[in-house]
């Protein structure tokens, strides 16, 4: 008979060690410094006292900031799967580098070319691994719900040449796959957030293949109906149009905050800025895991503070070499997650 896991054995004392690691996470103080900076090699400088130590004479003579932030986000995803206990888990935080990878891998297949500088090496599954089932269709030791989308998606493009119906088609394995395994958690709170994430994901769907021109017909079979919306209904909003769209999923409680968010001053929707408002949402449910003690929740939560931590690196780093004011930067910053 299988044993039973428990959350309190499992996590607790894993939840007690990665406070020890939320305060190696750049602070308000650090980013505020990091901000003022006056030039690069003094953000730099500033990063020495940092868990960021180790690289950055690298960074320095290179200005190669984005090996900076991904060789420490590496080190945290190698981190997290030496410590998680769920392999579901780990696999489900992170799928959306492993779909990125399936992306890339495809596009290489298709058109002939290498994209090797834009792979990202975090997953449980080799990237080499990946190419070989992709391009040569040999068998994958990984997940069944990975391994028959590679399948599908291998049948799917024998014939495809427009490599942006690709990514949806892609985008829509990965919620299919994500579903899946947000199913197998035992954790409530968890499985929501994964939930949350499928449903404001297929929103994004949504409007990219709005804006690709495609027919209410094609979306109903592109989104799935694994989120909140149903493909049906997403089908009628496409053959209203995008104005009726917003208006509709405005005076949803579960949308309203996210479009509010992405709509500019001039009343159009920005995809961009609907990318943001979804990480926004995700960080601010995770949020409530500042106060668990047991429970998968706050190793989920550090690793989408680490993401966000990097990403904020990237924008002050690359506003250092581009001479962007302080100011503009501050604008763009999400600091309410700062340690």
């Amino acid at each position: 008979m299988a044993m039973e896991f428990n959350h309190d054995t499992q996590y607790g004392p894993l939840n007690t060690s990665l406070r020890v690691k939320e305060m190696q996470l750049l602070s308000h103080e650090d980013y505020e410094r990091l901000i003022y900076a006056s030039d690069y090699d003094e953000a730099l400088n500033l990063l020495m006292s940092t868990s960021y130590r180790d690289k950055i004479e690298y960074a320095r003579t290179t200005h190669d900031y984005q090996t900076l932030v991904m060789d420490e986000l590496k080190e945290s995803y190698q981190w997290l799967k030496s410590v998680c206990p769920e392999p579901n888990l780990f696999e489900a935080m992170t799928l959306k580098y492993i779909y990125h990878n399936v992306k890339v891998l495809f596009k290489e297949r298709l058109m002939g070319a290498t994209f090797t500088d834009v792979l990202i090496d975090i997953g449980p599954y080799p990237i080499y691994a990946l190419r070989q089932a992709i391009n040569e269709g040999e068998d994958l030791q990984a997940s069944p719900y990975l391994k028959q989308n590679i399948i599908n998606l291998r049948h799917n493009f024998e014939s495809l040449d427009d490599y942006q119906d690709m990514d949806i088609f892609i985008d829509r394995a990965y919620i299919h796959h994500l579903k899946r395994l947000a199913e197998s958690m035992e954790d409530t709170a968890v499985r929501e957030y994964f939930e949350t994430t499928i449903s404001e994901t297929n929103i994004l769907i949504f409007f990219r293949a709005l804006r690709l021109g495609h027919s209410a017909r094609n979306i109903g079979a592109i989104i799935t109906d694994e989120g909140s919306i149903s493909s049906q209904t997403f089908m009628e909003l496409a053959e209203r149009g995008e104005s009726e769209a917003i208006d509709y999923l405005m005076n949803q409680s579960f949308s309203c905050e996210l479009l509010e968010q992405a709509i500019l001053e001039d009343g159009q929707l920005s995809i961009p800025r609907l990318e943001q408002a979804v990480d926004e949402s995700l960080l601010k449910r995770l949020s409530v895991a500042r106060f668990q003690v047991f429970g998968p929740l706050p190793i989920v939560y550090y690793i989408a503070r680490k993401e966000l931590e990097a990403d904020q690196l990237r924008l002050i780093l690359a506003s250092k070499l581009n001479d962007i004011e302080p100011s503009i930067v501050m604008n763009r910053m999400r600091l309410d997650y700062a340690v």
